[in-house]
């Protein structure tokens, strides 16, 4: 992301470098990564169905849905869990402590978040679950 990686990755790496620290002792080798693909979103008339692909630590939900297939189009809402949340906050700031909020990311990604809160607590949503972006008339594919 661009604001974690900065603060929680290349900034200690470039003080243990500035110490000394060979870059071979920096984290543990991994032989063989495995990339796996995460499933596509598919648009249906004026709705775009994805899915909760990972939870982060403070319980937002991440999933497969880019800021891409959002652009230029008019979000009316977001379901999920059986909850609608009415169009996107551009902040955590914009929704009052504790409601649900749907954002984009850091990843770029549609984000669910409880502010001040744990939206998988809240929802009891595991990933894998479904989520489902509805736009405006004149915004299908």
């Amino acid at each position: 992301s661009r604001v974690f990686h900065g603060r929680d990755i290349f900034a200690p790496v470039g003080a243990h470098l500035a110490n000394g620290i060979p870059l071979e002792k920096m984290g543990t080798p991994l032989p063989n990564p495995v990339r796996l693909e995460n499933p596509k979103p598919v648009l249906r008339g004026n709705t775009l169905q994805g899915e909760v692909i990972a939870i982060d630590n403070f319980g937002n939900l991440a999933t497969n849905i880019t800021m891409n297939l959002l652009k230029g189009k008019t979000i009316k809402s977001v379901v999920v869990a059986g909850m609608s949340i009415n169009g996107l906050a551009h902040t955590f700031g914009d929704a009052p402590e504790g409601d649900l909020a749907a954002m984009i990311g850091t990843e770029e990604d549609l984000i669910v978040a409880v502010v001040q809160g744990s939206a998988a607590a809240r929802l009891g949503i595991k990933t894998g679950e479904p989520i489902q972006v509805f736009f405006g008339a004149g915004d299908s594919a």
